[in-house]
């Protein structure tokens, strides 16, 4: 189930939900999504990617929803957020081909 934290005109933001592992799984073992990404190239299982998520979920990072569809995307989240100088790096990971390049 998703929940809207923050919603724009195409998609919206919602807490990353741990039972999204096996999307996330999936996408993650594509090697055409992968070769994108800076992560090592072994296979990853569902139950370590519901701990990473799990672990995701406790900072600034949410899972990006198709607002029409309510389809997962895929996600995002702001790291070495900088509170006094009010700055950050912002990931964003989009899984679902379906939605490339768009």
């Amino acid at each position: 189930m998703y929940f809207k934290k923050m919603a724009g005109k195409k998609c919206y933001l919602s807490p990353i939900d741990s039972n999204d592992a096996e999307k996330f799984t999936e996408w993650l073992n594509d090697l055409e999504i992968l070769v994108n990404l800076q992560l090592y190239n072994g296979i990853i299982n569902v139950e370590n990617e519901k701990t990473f998520l799990n672990n995701l979920s406790k900072d600034h990072n949410y899972s990006i929803i198709d607002l029409e569809k309510n389809e997962l995307i895929g996600n995002c989240g702001f790291i070495d957020i900088d509170h006094l100088n009010q700055t950050a790096d912002v990931g964003i990971f989009i899984g679902n081909k379906n939605y490339w390049n768009k």
